[in-house]
């Protein structure tokens, strides 16, 4: 049987799990559970790494993972990326100006054959599929030459940073939109 401090550190690491594969942000230990104990440590950090995982059937997008927030276009532009389970990763696009969101978009990446991103912003009668054309250590860029706009959309990460580029032409004009969001919750953190 546990004592009753192991018995806290054992129901902080399970909290402390759960709320990983939630993808939640905010996790205290019980002030009895002794956080400094190298067992409690390595624990901790096994119970991170797992909940962290790649799908193997999206392998290198966990670094998409996280809660990503941006005010370069004005109104704040939220976009949360679930990890990768089942073959699929579940986002969600949220753009809110004074106080009243304005627009939001369900998105997920699927693992195919092909992956893709499908996105179906407000108003849109069917989601879009972006193919992924390109995918690095960092970079994903997804396509769809037959989209009104964007016809390209192309995720880079450098540390805590995601620069999002939109390309392609809008109204028979090229257009080009670039904004860089900050990780501001979830695993996004732990790079």
């Amino acid at each position: 049987m546990l004592g009753k401090s192991k018995l806290t550190t054992f129901a902080a690491l399970v909290s402390l799990t759960a709320v990983h594969a939630c993808g939640s942000a905010q996790v205290q230990a019980p002030p009895s559970a002794s956080a400094d104990s190298p067992r409690v440590l390595a624990a901790i950090a096994n119970l991170r790494k797992a909940a962290m995982s790649t799908d193997p059937a999206l392998p290198g997008l966990g670094w998409l993972a996280g809660t990503w927030a941006t005010r370069d276009l004005g109104p704040l532009v939220l976009e949360m990326w679930q990890p990768a389970r089942g073959g699929v990763m579940l986002g969600l696009g949220h753009t809110i100006k004074d106080g009243h969101t304005v627009g939001a978009e369900v998105q997920r990446i699927v693992a195919g054959p092909p992956v893709a991103l499908v996105a179906l912003p407000d108003g849109a009668a069917q989601p879009t599929m972006f193919r992924l054309v390109e995918s690095t250590a960092n970079t994903a860029s997804f396509a769809d030459a037959n989209h009104d706009f964007p016809q390209q959309i192309r995720y880079v990460r450098a540390g805590s940073a995601l620069t999002v580029t939109l390309t392609g032409v809008d109204k028979d004009q090229p257009r080009t939109i670039i904004y860089t969001m900050r990780c501001i919750d979830g695993p996004c953190v732990e790079r």
